[in-house]
């Protein structure tokens, strides 16, 4: 497991609090693909699903609920 990076968790946690990829990348002054990349990025370093895709949507896994939580609480 690598350590995530700032960005990345910055990423899902507007992705937690907006439910959008479109919101958070609005939100953090990034292109959506930009956004998907550091979210992709992140399960990567993490060795687990954060998000299940469905059709068009993305939201989170169980798990990803509750390690964005834990994310909120870390850079509040």
């Amino acid at each position: 497991m690598r350590i995530p990076s700032t960005q990345a968790l910055r990423a899902l946690d507007s992705f937690a609090r907006h439910g959008s990829v479109w919101r958070a990348a609005d939100e953090l002054h990034l292109t959506r693909s930009a956004v998907s990349h550091q979210l992709r990025l992140l399960e990567r370093d993490l060795g687990f699903d954060l998000l299940e895709r469905i059709g068009k949507g993305v939201a989170l896994t169980p798990r990803g609920q509750r390690y964005a939580s834990d994310v909120r609480k870390a850079l509040t």
